[in-house]
């Protein structure tokens, strides 16, 4: 059967489980804690623990397993990222924040395949309208939304909610309706972080694919 994980209740208390019934130590690792939580192995080999109220927000965590961290496997909300190892816990606020999802007009979030001119291979980006930009002639400002080192092109979306804060702040009067181009930042597969010569050629391919393919689309 599968195992429920995470199991959150209406306080915000949550108990997280892994089948697991070769592993040694098991932990959860969360952003909300400095502290990571062991996990208690019970007979059928399914660790479990209970976290405990956790604030409102959007959290990342991983379980520990025998000191190799991964995956929630009974959460499919993941982080999209280059080496993806971390799921999503998203607890809702009383009232809503900014970043869940609010009664309000909302816009659009297109996927966006092409074949890149600078890059000689296909590529894939991201585009927020918001709500009334299909089928209108208006014109609307640029915002080229830039994802962190180790994320993609859907991290913006899938854990930083940016079309449902962009959707609330717009219903609120305090963001003008704009266009939001969220690009992959990863032009080569293999470039490293610490070699200053392939994080130049990154750059300078980013920028090339930014100005030849992803501002003309």
């Amino acid at each position: 059967a599968p195992v429920a994980s995470p199991e959150i209740k209406e306080d915000h208390s949550v108990t997280f489980r892994l089948k697991a019934p070769n592993a040694k130590e098991v932990a959860v690792r969360g952003q909300w804690s400095k502290t990571p939580l062991p996990l208690t192995r019970g007979d059928d080999g399914v660790w479990s623990a209970n976290a405990g109220v956790i604030d409102a927000g959007i959290w990342e965590y991983s379980f520990v397993v025998d000191g190799v961290a991964m995956i929630d496997p009974g959460n499919p909300a993941l982080k999209p990222m280059r080496e993806p190892r971390t799921s999503i816990l998203h607890l809702a606020g009383t009232p809503p924040k900014a970043w869940d999802f609010q009664d309000v007009p909302h816009g659009a979030v297109h996927q966006h395949s092409y074949q890149s001119k600078a890059l000689g291979r296909p590529r894939e980006l991201c585009v927020y309208t918001p709500p009334g930009y299909e089928g209108g002639g208006a014109k609307y400002p640029l915002l080229v939304l830039q994802h962190g080192s180790g994320d993609s092109e859907q991290t913006w979306t899938a854990l930083g909610k940016a079309h449902w804060i962009l959707d609330n702040l717009i219903a609120a009067g305090k963001a003008r309706p704009m266009v939001v181009l969220m690009l992959n930042g990863h032009p080569l597969r293999t470039a490293s972080f610490q070699d200053p010569a392939t994080r130049g050629e990154a750059m300078n391919a980013f920028r090339r694919e930014l100005f030849e393919d992803a501002l003309p689309l």
